[in-house]
């Protein structure tokens, strides 16, 4: 069995507002642009700041409120896409901060806003293994410094942000039930950073020209999102994979207390809603003052919500991650 335990979220203490960014852009009318991200500020690390920076604090914090140590974790397991280096990898780095144990597995994985329902999965399965009783996940990414400063559709959206997530297979908090991944390569260029890995170096930023304003990135040294791809396709594959894993278990939309999306943007979660025909009061919304923070949505909705009280024990929760791939998965839990 696998069960969260803790969950603590670190946020840049630097906030980027809408306002910031339209006295910077007027032309990008970002009152507009809120209606449908619903975003109106985000966290955004400095120059010299890192995923790894987040994730040392998140852990601290949960250090500070956990009975946990760090020698008795058995594996970290860090799901980014903007590590400090090619290698080595963001889990052994995070390894040498604290008195974790030499014999403790650390790897990543390349994910983003599916990353969290995949290291969960992952996590799961080592736990079931019965060699780990306690492993500590890291999920998120520092998306800011992959950004065009005159990418609209990206600046507007996306904030940055790392939790840190314990899972143990101790009976008591969040059991995870079920999970249910899905894949689509062929659709993979709707996200993509096309530079920085071995098929294609980065390269200097002049050897681009950027139109100011633009909607999308077309320097390859940055995101470009085909956003209305991505939400036309996930509208199409993420309702689906949560009434696969609701019959799976034997049960309906009425039997689950909340559905916690991937907070990727108002737009994204009304279409779920509106497909599934779930009443507003089922979803949690929080994407208004962080923006889209990848894999590290989820956990920071679910600490937020146990923070408010609003899980209550023997609630079915299900939450669905879907992004960078293009991939997505639901997972199915129930507090205990």
């Amino acid at each position: 069995m696998t069960f969260i335990k803790n969950i603590t979220v670190e946020i840049p203490s630097t906030m980027l507002t809408n306002e910031d960014i339209n006295n910077e852009k007027p032309s990008w009318n970002t009152a507009k642009a809120s209606k449908n991200t619903g975003v109106y500020s985000r966290g955004i690390t400095s120059s010299t700041e890192t995923a790894i920076d987040l994730g040392e604090i998140a852990a601290k914090k949960f250090f500070k409120t956990s009975n946990i140590k760090a020698e008795e974790i058995d594996a970290i397991i860090f799901c980014t896409q903007s590590p400090d280096y090619i290698m080595p990898n963001n889990a052994s780095i995070i390894h040498s901060k604290f008195n974790f144990r030499e014999n403790t597995m650390a790897f990543d994985i390349n994910l983003a806003c599916s990353g969290f329902n995949y290291a969960m999965g992952v996590g799961s399965s080592l736990l079931k293994n019965g060699q780990f009783n306690n492993i500590l996940i890291f999920c998120g990414d520092t998306y800011s410094k992959y950004i065009s400063p005159s990418d609209r559709s990206t600046k507007l959206l996306f904030g940055d942000g790392v939790a840190c997530i314990h899972i143990s297979n101790t009976n008591s908090g969040l059991k995870l039930i079920d999970n249910e991944f899905y894949t689509n390569g062929k659709n993979g260029d709707r996200f993509i950073l096309k530079n920085g890995g071995a098929r294609n170096p980065i390269r200097k930023h002049q050897d681009f020209i950027e139109k100011e304003d633009q909607k999308t990135s077309i320097d390859p040294n940055f995101i470009e999102m085909n956003g209305l791809g991505l939400l036309t396709f996930f509208n199409s594959r993420v309702p689906n994979s949560i009434i696969s894993i609701l019959e799976k278990n034997n049960l309906s939309i009425n039997d689950i207390a909340y559905f916690i999306p991937h907070q990727a943007s108002k737009i994204a979660t009304d279409g779920i809603k509106k497909s599934l025909k779930i009443d507003d009061s089922k979803f949690f919304f929080n994407i208004e003052k962080t923006g889209n923070i990848t894999s590290a949505s989820i956990p920071l909705a679910l600490s937020q919500m146990q923070e408010k009280n609003k899980i209550n024990k023997g609630d079915y929760l299900i939450c669905c991650g879907f992004g960078v791939g293009l991939s997505w998965a639901t997972s199915l839990f129930k507090a205990e």
